[in-house]
């Protein structure tokens, strides 16, 4: 089986969160642009911002979606934590 340790993985996770962060931004500022929420309607809190980090996030995760029915149910288990 594979030799990777916990430090690999979560190096390798924090050189992919630095390749991908300029997508999630831009993720971020396009959804804004849709008009979909008004800005002026939230206060300036952490709300809105959570919400749209939550739907760039889900945008942007679909760039990762495991190939291999194993991989997905890996993935699916995962969630359950």
């Amino acid at each position: 089986m594979g030799t990777a340790t916990k430090h690999d993985v979560l190096t390798k996770i924090g050189e992919l969160l630095v390749q991908h962060e300029a997508q999630v931004r831009e993720t971020a500022e396009k959804l804004l642009r849709t008009g979909a929420v008004d800005v002026a309607d939230y206060e300036d809190d952490y709300r809105l911002p959570k919400i749209i980090l939550t739907a760039a996030l889900a945008d942007c995760s679909t760039m990762y979606r495991p190939l291999h029915d194993e991989d997905r149910q890996t993935v699916n288990n995962l969630r359950n934590f």
